[in-house]
Formats: structure tokens, sequence, C-alpha cells
């Protein structure tokens, strides 16, 4: 008898888990050989297999894929929240809007590159507990029932109701049994459907919700949608947005990403401080600081850090841009 590929198979299974709170959109158009409806489908157990070998060797290249980039990433990474200005600027924001009897509403926006997965991990790791993080996707902006199950989902509201009275209830007496951070990031997906849902969090719960967006498609959504958001933006105790990096950010990030950066450098460092910051306010932000850092380091090798360095891992980081 034929495999069944469904969400008990063992590499669905590690994709599911790979996948977290990422649409079905996002994760197969980054991740995966298939269509977002097929990958649906074989969650479900509902997909005519043609191929199992064929798609299951798909699959399992694809896991692989994932698996090996998280172990480099890893690697690579500082696991520590590095203390920059945009990340306590979102803690500060979400501890002002936190047991607020009102106005618990925060909209950070910030630009690609300026570091909402940073600021959300933050925010996760301060208030430990009781902070969710949803992504917003397409259907938010036309559908109040997509809004509702993806933030349900979240939660671990599991078989919400069809109907968008039904399933709001749910979601609204959970929230008001135990009251959570809502972390939403891409708001710029956002619409009438979806702003009202937020609205009636904020109405009838004691729950904070921070909206992560850009800033240019947050802006375009707010006008088509201008009398919902005009209404909450009377509950907005916060209103944060990143446009820039600063000297101190990148001199942070650098001393955590190249511990020795500024003493090898010696009297030169600020100088080149100050050429990684115009280099990363120019097209990038806080990811082209660390990409920069990168680059330093796979161009000095064993050698120490020179001006010659720096200067060739930015140059290395620009041809790579558009």
């Amino acid at each position: 008898m034929q495999p069944i590929l469904d969400s008990n198979h063992p590499t669905i299974a590690a994709l599911i888990t790979h996948q977290g709170n990422m649409s079905d959109n996002k994760f197969a158009e980054r991740f995966l050989p298939i269509s977002s409806t097929v990958w649906f489908r074989l969650k479900k157990g509902q997909y005519p297999l043609k191929d199992y070998e064929k798609l299951s060797d798909k699959l399992d290249a694809a896991l692989r894929s994932i698996e090996d980039h998280a172990t480099i990433t890893e690697s690579q990474r500082d696991t520590a929240i590095v203390p920059l200005s945009n990340v306590k600027a979102a803690v500060v924001a979400v501890r002002r809007a936190f047991d607020q009897p009102r106005d618990r509403l925060c909209v950070i926006l910030t630009p690609t590159g300026g570091g909402k997965t940073t600021m959300a991990r933050a925010i996760l790791a301060q208030f430990t507990g009781r902070t969710v993080i949803v992504e917003a996707t397409e259907p938010w902006r036309t559908s109040y029932i997509a809004a509702i199950h993806a933030i349900g989902d979240s939660l671990g509201l599991t078989g919400l109701a069809s109907s968008s009275r039904v399933a709001e209830r749910a979601l609204l007496t959970e929230l008001k049994q135990r009251p959570r951070i809502i972390v939403i990031d891409e708001g710029n997906y956002f619409g009438k459907q979806s702003l009202n849902l937020v609205k009636a969090i904020l109405n009838q719960t004691q729950s904070t919700v921070v909206i992560l967006a850009l800033p240019e498609l947050w802006n375009a959504m707010k006008q088509r949608t201008w009398t919902e958001a005009a209404q909450l933006r009377t509950r907005t105790i916060s209103h944060v947005a990143m446009a820039s990096v600063t000297i101190r950010d990148v001199e942070t990030l650098m001393s955590a990403r190249l511990p020795h950066f500024t003493s090898q450098l010696n009297g030169s460092h600020r100088k080149c401080i100050q050429d990684i910051t115009d280099a990363a306010n120019s097209f990038g932000l806080y990811d082209t600081v660390v990409q920069i850092a990168d680059a330093i380091h796979d161009e000095a090798g064993e050698q120490p850090i020179t001006p010659d360095i720096v200067e060739q891992g930015i140059k290395n980081l620009k041809t790579l841009r558009p």
C-alpha cells in the first residue's frame, strides 16, 4: 500500500514545525517546491497523490534545505537581543500600553531592514507568557473571519467556527479571561474588517495590540480605510516610526558581531563606524549593518581588521545590491 502524505508523515510533520505561525502562502512561497494550496491539502491528507516518490523527494529536499539554513543561521547569529534604539523603543511602547484602561494599541513602523523581527522577539522575551505573534496576510484585507482564525490559531484556539459571530465570541471570551499582548506583523495587510476586529479586541478585552508594518504600505492602507483607521487613532498610545540607524546602534551591533572591531582599528574605528552608518541609512538599516559585519569578517579572514578591509566589506555588500 502506498504511504499517505498528511500531517502524520514525518517529513510533513517536521515542515509544519518549521512553519510555526507563518502563513501557508508565505511558507510555500519561501521554502516549498509546491503551491500553498497543495501544501494546505497535503497537511489535511486531502491531496490526490499521482507520484508519491517524486513529491516525497521534493519535500525531503525542502526540509533538508530549511534545516541546513537554520543550522548555519543559528551558528552565526548572536542569539542575545542587542539593545538597539529600535528595540528599546518597541519595548517601552508596549510597556506604556500594558494594563492601560483604554489606549492599548501600539503602531510601530519601520522600513525593510529596520528590525521588525528583532523587535517582535524582544517583546516576546520581555513579556514571556503573555505575548503571541501573528502574521497578517492578504485575506485580512477583506475577511473578518480570516483575521479571527489567524489570531485564534496564535492563541491555541483550535476548531473555531466558520461563522464570524460564533468565532468572534470564542476569541473575545478567551481574551477576556486571559488578556494577551498580540503582536501583529505585516500590518499593512489590514483592511476595514480586520481593523474592526482590532477595535473589538481593544474595546471588549484588556489585551494590548502591537502592529508592525512598513511605513509606505501602512499609509496606503490607512487611505483605503480612512474611517476605521481614524477610529483606531484615538486608541493608540504609542506610534513609533523608525527611520534611520544611529552611530551608537552601529557601534553596538559591530561590537556584538565583531568583538575585536574597535581594538583592532584603534583610532580609525570612528570613521569606519560613520561609513557603515551612512551605508546602512542609504540602503537597508539594521540588516545592512549585520551584513556588512559579516562581509568584513569574510574579507579579514585570520587577519586583523583594517580600514581598507572595512571599506572593501562595504563595497562587497553594495555590489550585491540592485
